[in-house]
């Protein structure tokens, strides 16, 4: 059947040739040869499009740089063409200008929100204008403080051990409550639900602490609060020394308060060692980020939320494979650190002299033998010496180690008036069975501003959470 099959093809090609049978085509396709001007047209037309650098993956992926999220090759190819046309040029194939974007540059799409650096922004507009070497070996160290606390924590990663608890935690963003898809909800103040996540580096658990704003506030003493639940079930399990990594928020995590828990828990538990590092402000991308996708990702697909415990339930169900432990916090959880802060004090010398620059500081660790004396490095760095600063009360010569109690915050937290009152109107859309926990919120009839804002997270700046010397007596 194929030796006929081979045989009618010639006979159809000389019937078609006037009796002459045509030359075979096989092997004969010439590919034509793009013009050098064209290819330069494309690279030229890419290089107009603004790039930027990632800073989660200078070390090994030190030329990859990424476009902006809303780009596609599609979008590309078709502003290609409009620039072609006011050339007075012929555009090449969209697959050729394809091939040119894959090949001929290290770029990719979606650049992350997280993955942004202002500080590194404003460097690279310096530097392309007006560069100079101070701005290049400010902006060189800049980088490197990043690089050095990133490797600190892959290397937490591997060394994490039944006697070495090793974490990350973060705070998400505020999950507004009620989330229901009545347009007029967008127009009114809801409550806050605060999600506080722990992520073990050991085996890839993840804790989430959880409560809203009528119970609590999402400062520095909430924060310990619930890090303190975290390292007594982590010292239940046998952890002596604990490392953990978190973003340089001076009101949340690199202040007194927090320095003042870590004392707390080195001199009252039967811990080694407490150590926490700072990652470099937008170089700050932790296990929790992806933690937090998870739940976002959940809400996407998920029902409408009336209540804070809805919040949690999704939470719980987010994750099918190893799912997330949420813990509800109670106003019995919570601590006020600023009464614990008050039984030591915040110097503003270091023991060499020194000024203690608590916006600069990377890492903070205190040890059993000393549990009063903050050891701190500006630079993550192993080979870097230790700066120390005496917390002891009293004169030099007479200060010895105190001991610190946890004093319970006993007050609830009251919301704004005004925001009881939208609550109250959104009720509407919100089952009668949920109505009664809106009713139960306390409010504050004074509608001053409180020390955060709902809405734009701000806090205190770090010298006024930091308690100082005098103040201390």
């Amino acid at each position: 059947m194929c030796q006929m099959a081979g045989l009618i093809e010639p006979l159809k090609n000389r019937r078609a040739n006037n009796g002459t049978i045509r030359t075979d085509q096989r092997g004969r396709y010439i590919k034509h040869q793009i013009p050098e001007q064209a290819w330069e047209l494309v690279v030229e037309h890419i290089s107009l499009f603004p790039r930027y650098v990632s800073h989660y993956t200078r070390t090994h992926q030190h030329s990859r740089e990424y476009l902006a999220s809303h780009l596609n090759v599609k979008i590309m190819y078709r502003l290609y063409v409009e620039y072609c046309q006011e050339k007075s040029c012929q555009p090449v194939k969209e697959t050729y200008y394809r091939h040119v974007l894959n090949f001929s540059f290290n770029l990719s799409f979606h650049q992350p929100l997280k993955d942004t650096c202002h500080k590194c922004d404003r460097f690279k507009v310096v530097l392309d204008t007006a560069p100079t070497p101070e701005l290049q070996v400010q902006h060189e160290i800049h980088l490197r403080k990043a690089e050095k606390v990133r490797a600190k924590l892959s290397s937490a990663k591997m060394t994490a051990s039944d006697s070495s608890l090793n974490f990350t935690f973060d705070i998400q963003k505020t999950l507004v409550t009620p989330s229901i898809s009545a347009g007029v909800a967008y127009y009114k103040r809801q409550l806050a639900t605060y999600n506080l996540g722990v992520h073990n580096l050991s085996n890839n658990d993840a804790v989430m602490y959880m409560w809203h704003e009528g119970c609590a506030s999402r400062g520095a003493s909430e924060i310990g609060s619930c890090l303190w639940k975290f390292v007594n079930e982590g010292i239940q399990q046998g952890a002596t020394n604990i490392t953990a990594f978190c973003d340089s928020c001076g009101g949340q995590n690199r202040n007194f308060k927090i320095a003042t828990f870590m004392c707390h828990c080195v001199s009252s538990l039967p811990l080694e060692s407490f150590t926490v590092h700072y990652m470099q402000s937008g170089h700050s991308f932790l296990p929790n980020d992806a933690d937090f996708g998870v739940v976002e990702k959940a809400k996407k697909t998920g029902n409408d939320i009336y209540i804070p415990k809805h919040w949690m339930d999704l939470v719980r169900q987010a994750r099918k494979q190893h799912p997330f432990t949420v813990v509800e916090m109670e106003l019995g959880d919570f601590y006020d650190l600023s009464m614990t802060a008050k039984q030591l004090v915040n110097r503003k010398k270091a023991s060499d002299g020194s000024a203690v620059t608590w916006l600069n500081i990377q890492s903070i660790c205190f040890v059993k033998q000393h549990p009063q004396i903050m050891k701190f490095k500006y630079v993550c760095e192993d080979e870097m010496e230790w700066n120390e600063l005496d917390l002891r009360r009293g004169r030099k010569i007479k200060r010895q180690n105190s001991s610190t109690t946890l004093f319970s915050a006993q007050q609830t937290k009251k919301i704004k008036k005004s925001k009881y009152n939208d609550l109250q109107n959104l009720k509407q859309y919100i089952p009668p069975v949920y109505h009664q926990f809106y009713d139960s919120l306390e409010f504050d009839g004074n509608d001053a501003a409180d020390a955060t804002d709902d809405h734009t997270g701000e806090f205190l700046s770090d010298e006024e959470l930091n308690l100082s010397e005098e103040e201390e007596g």
